[in-house]
């Protein structure tokens, strides 16, 4: 009787969690589906927003009214950042897709670098700095390249945005025997930890010290867990309140 008893409980828990799997599947699905369509129709009026926003800067009127000139940057800027949060989006949807990305063998040093130029003048108008340390080059991994420069460029965007400071901001490239190893490190507001073990999950966001007031839709950090692992590396982070964060991937290097 007892036995009986046994199956029947796990047959129910086995009905009951395949039910709550099948229930989890279609809402995954459903908001798959709205954030390509949503980021998909955003694109078009983004487009007209940066084309319009170009002819009226090259005006003679604007480029000679300080005010205006200062306007038309302030619609640069914002439509910018409006567009970087749209690919985050589209990206976070893609990148749970079951269909397969394409993947190429590259050179991590130079992606890195190239990411971290892009983010230069930024740091440098508010008196910061990015660091690049590598002890050898020549340091091949496979995966999605573009992918990849965003979950880097997350990384960066992040010490950049939570920090108080200066951003100091160093990258250091290491590699052992069948794998590399990158290090991103910054003087930022650090994270609690109450908060470190959940940083990586979809739509987290930290909200003690000042860290609430700024944008994001909690993708960043999971973006980045996702694009790792689907290059069969790991992401962990180390991190004082007050004093900064250590993120550090591991990847295996390419045949």
């Amino acid at each position: 009787i007892s036995s009986i008893a046994l199956l029947l409980i796990v047959s129910l828990s086995f009905t009951l969690i395949f039910r709550f799997y099948r229930r989890e599947r279609k809402l995954t699905t459903g908001i798959i589906d709205f954030i390509n369509n949503m980021t998909h129709e955003l694109k078009t009026p983004l487009t007209n927003i940066s084309l319009a926003n170009s002819m009226i800067s090259k005006n003679e009127i604007v480029e000679k009214d300080e005010k205006l000139s200062a306007y038309a940057g302030v619609i640069r800027s914002e439509h910018q950042r409006l567009r970087e949060k749209v690919e985050i989006l589209l990206k976070a949807a893609m990148s749970e897709t079951d269909k397969p990305l394409a993947t190429e063998r590259f050179d991590i040093a130079s992606e890195i670098m190239n990411v971290a130029a892009t983010f230069e003048m930024r740091v440098k108008s508010i008196g910061g700095s990015i660091t690049i340390d590598q002890n050898s080059s020549g340091l091949f991994v496979s995966g999605n390249t573009e992918m990849f420069n965003i979950a880097i460029g997350n990384l960066i965007d992040n010490a950049i945005r939570y920090n108080r400071n200066k951003p100091q901001i160093n990258i250091r490239i290491t590699s052992g025997q069948k794998s590399t190893i990158i290090e991103i490190s910054d003087n930022g507001l650090g994270i609690s930890k109450d908060h470190l073990a959940r940083v990586f999950e979809k739509f987290y966001r930290v909200t003690d010290g000042n860290i609430h007031n700024n944008e994001g839709f909690g993708l960043g950090l999971y973006y980045v867990r996702n694009t790792i692992a689907g290059m069969n590396g790991t992401v962990d982070v180390r991190s004082t309140l007050g004093k900064g964060s250590v993120f550090i991937i591991k990847l295996p290097l390419a045949d």
